[in-house]
């Protein structure tokens, strides 16, 4: 099975999920009681947000059908990275 999306959605995908395997060890850390390493975690977090908001179509790509998924990702990818942040915060 061929994956048809473009590149930058697929490397947003990649970046969501990391960005949500970020907030689950920030969670399970938090859970355990065990000291979470903020300035680790919030570094990750910069880092994959700042990543994200770099990629942006160019060029056809503003045609493409997965411009609308792109937008969509982007802005879950915001989110999840203010949540973070606010629970790093906390």
């Amino acid at each position: 099975m061929t994956n048809d999306s473009s590149p930058i959605r697929q490397r947003l995908n990649r970046l969501h999920q990391d960005l949500l395997a970020c907030q689950e060890a920030i969670n399970l850390a938090r859970a355990s009681g065990t000291t979470v390493e903020t300035a680790q975690f919030l570094a990750e977090v910069n880092s994959l947000a700042n990543q994200a908001h770099a990629l942006w179509p160019e060029g056809e790509e503003h045609r493409s059908p997965d411009f609308e998924d792109i937008l969509h990702i982007k802005a879950e990818i915001h989110n999840l990275a203010a949540e973070c942040r606010r629970v790093l915060s906390s």
